[in-house]
Parts: structure tokens; C-alpha cells; sequence
């Protein structure tokens, strides 16, 4: 009898693939937020045998102010993450 794990290997087709994943989160209210993540799998099968490249990033910006005033301005990405005293 078969091991899931082999089930599941068998179900894979033979040859290239590949998966990416782009996310961006903003938030806003006392601090402001901006995540941007990335992730890249590309494999090749092959019947014994399997090459993988993985690649994974995140970037975060993040502003806390106690006020309005104290927030920056869109001033594109990547941004500074200044404190709330700073001018």
C-alpha cells in the first residue's frame, strides 16, 4: 500500500512550474502602514528528481504620529519610517 506522500507525488505532472504571489497591505489611523510582499516557486519534475527556486521578500514602512499633522505625505515607496517628533 502506498504512502500519502507517494499518493501525493504521483499526482505532480512531470516538467517546469511555477507560482507567484504579490500582496500589498495599507493602513491608516494612528500609524500608518505599508507592506509589500513577494513570492516566487519555480520548480522542475522530472521522474527521480526536482530543482526548486524559492524567492521570498517583504518590505514595511511604518509612521506612528500622535496627530495629523505629525503624518508624512505621499511621497512614494520605499518610504522613510520617521517617529512622531520627528519634522
Amino acid at each position: 500500500m502506498p504512502s500519502w506522500a507517494q499518493e501525493e507525488e504521483a499526482e505532480e505532472e512531470l516538467g517546469w512550474s511555477n507560482s507567484t504571489d504579490l500582496g500589498l497591505v495599507i493602513t491608516d489611523g494612528n500609524s500608518s502602514t505599508e507592506t509589500l510582499s513577494f513570492n516566487n516557486l519555480l520548480q522542475r519534475l522530472w521522474n527521480n528528481s526536482r530543482y526548486t527556486m524559492r524567492i521570498e521578500a517583504v518590505s514595511l514602512s511604518a509612521v506612528l504620529s500622535r496627530s495629523r499633522s505629525h503624518r508624512r505625505k505621499n511621497s512614494g515607496w520605499p518610504r522613510y519610517a520617521a517617529g512622531a517628533n520627528d519634522s
